[in-house]
């Protein structure tokens, strides 16, 4: 591959072996694709046709990047423009002339939030007697213990389905009175209404839902093989019921050329389906399966809970699956800008060879590095982000993290886009999460650091620029000006999104 001497990114080619499933068919130009190799259809599920989406996300990430970057320019004299363009970046000349300190993590993986730890938050009435704030960090600090059922108990205050601030009996009262009538309501929208059911654009997503569920987390016990449920104890008339209203076919075993089903996997579907009667404007969109199963097997089969806790995934992550592709460029012009300001050595690296679109982060911010851990890290992971502690935007740092720990063999033997994208695609199953998330942890505060001193630095100048003012209106001579011209330090021009990394708290 020939190195592209416009500061523009060049799209791969549709050629390209490595590149991930959810990218490949935004370079596939003459196949119709969906979003979880991108992007299906929201609600009807018509799969659209993604010619021109390829350009427009590559074209639209580069030229944010680009209008930074001269946002930036403008702001810099000639020598400091050579300096930048160094070894030393933004953000190691501020980070060495203000003496800014070196973070260190909090984290303590090894001490995890165990069950006599939880209850000890709450008094005989189940009242909390410690801040939510207090939760979420030690939460973010220690993970949760996998023993037992805790995590069934401790995901649904994380995400928001209970309250924190009440007692047993009053979140007991809403789940019964609302939570799980309101679930049962929108399912009776399709099941046993064979009307619906039926209906071709509900049978259409019911297929898509089907073979996405067929297919996630099959190691795991409860979707391996054929599993015993509830079901296999209920009456005939409601077995046959859910024969009858399975995902895609009568025969529950009925499978064709598809992986086998069982109970768990068609409640998974269940879920999936109501979702999209509940959220109509979006539907059902490939990738949301990938995010569901694991909340399933962590509450064990509830559907109810597994449903709500699912509503709360998504109404933080909505924006990756809008079908104009809007929050999936956002997220990777904010994941740009970041590297650009935190690591511009690497930046440059990737402008050079044609890696500044990060299609090689894609999967990654998209269904939250799913893919790229074991299962049980997966449920690590995703316990921290939900924390919001430090950031509602905590996973573009530990994309950062991840690439950050690679630097050095990107930098050094990786020159072609496809050498890269290559690289972070073998990643996955590879990746130290505990280290990865210290150093998230690590970069988050050394770029709040960088915020501060940059806007400490800036209303320095201000009134340094009106001392200026007065001095020529006395005319005291320019050569005062011109030292304090020289004097005057030129700071990076930090974008909203980018500020918008530093807000925490839902």
């Amino acid at each position: 591959m020939r190195l592209s001497k416009s500061s523009r990114t060049r799209l791969p080619s549709r050629s390209s072996p490595h590149l991930p499933d959810p990218v490949r068919s935004l370079v596939k130009r003459e196949r119709r694709v969906g979003m979880g190799e991108l992007g299906r259809e929201g609600r009807r599920g018509r799969i659209r046709e993604r010619a021109g989406i390829p350009r427009a996300l590559g074209a639209h990430v580069a030229e944010e990047g680009e209008r930074a970057r001269r946002r930036e320019a403008q702001t810099l004299s000639s020598s400091e423009m050579e300096q930048e363009s160094s070894d030393l970046g933004v953000f190691e000349l501020l980070q060495s002339t203000a003496n800014l300190p070196v973070p260190k993590s909090s984290r303590e993986p090894k001490h995890p939030v165990d069950e006599k730890m939880w209850e000890s938050w709450f008094d005989q009435e189940g009242r909390p007697n410690i801040r939510i704030e207090e939760m979420k960090r030690e939460v973010f600090r220690r993970g949760i213990s996998p023993k037992g059922s805790l995590r069934k108990e401790v995901w649904p205050f994380l995400l928001g389905v209970f309250k924190w601030d009440a007692t047993d009996a009053e979140r007991r009262k809403q789940w019964e009175e609302r939570s799980r009538a309101q679930y049962h309501s929108i399912k009776n929208e399709w099941w046993g209404v064979a009307e619906v059911f039926d209906r071709a654009d509900v049978l259409e997503e019911r297929h898509r839902i089907d073979v996405d569920c067929r297919r996630t987390d099959r190691a795991q016990p409860l979707f391996a093989g054929t599993a015993k449920t509830p079901l296999d104890e209920s009456t005939e008339d409601e077995k046959g019921m859910h024969m009858r209203y399975s995902m895609i076919s009568p025969q529950l075993y009925d499978i064709g050329a598809q992986a086998p089903t069982n109970e768990h996997i068609e409640r998974l579907g269940s879920v999936l389906l109501t979702y999209n009667f509940y959220e109509k404007e979006l539907g059902y969109v490939q990738g949301m399966s990938d995010l569901c199963a694991p909340v399933y097997v962590v509450m064990e089969g509830d559907e109810e809970l597994t449903f709500w806790c699912f509503v709360e995934i998504m109404n933080r992550m909505k924006q990756n699956f809008l079908r104009d592709q809007s929050g999936m460029r956002r997220q990777l012009s904010t994941l740009q800008q970041l590297i650009s300001v935190m690591d511009p050595e690497l930046y440059r690296h990737f402008e050079k060879t044609d890696a500044l679109n990060l299609f090689f982060c894609f999967r990654w911010i998209l269904i939250h590095f799913k893919r790229e851990f074991p299962f049980e890290d997966v449920l690590r992971l995703w316990e921290v982000i939900w924390t919001d502690y430090y950031s509602n935007h905590f996973v573009l740092f530990v994309a950062l993290a991840v690439l950050e720990s690679h630097r050095d063999v990107i930098l050094r033997y990786l020159v072609e886009f496809d050498e890269i994208l290559k690289y972070c695609n073998e990643l996955s199953m590879t990746i130290e999460l505990d280290s990865t998330l210290a150093q998230a942890e690590v970069l988050f505060l050394s770029f709040a650091q960088l915020v501060a001193d940059i806007d400490r630095r800036a209303a320095e100048i201000k009134p340094r620029g009106s001392s200026n003012v007065r001095r020529r209106n006395a005319a005291s001579g320019t050569a005062d000006e011109k030292s304090d011209s020289k004097a005057t330090p030129k700071l990076p021009i930090l974008s909203d999104d980018l500020r918008g990394l530093l807000v925490a708290g839902r």
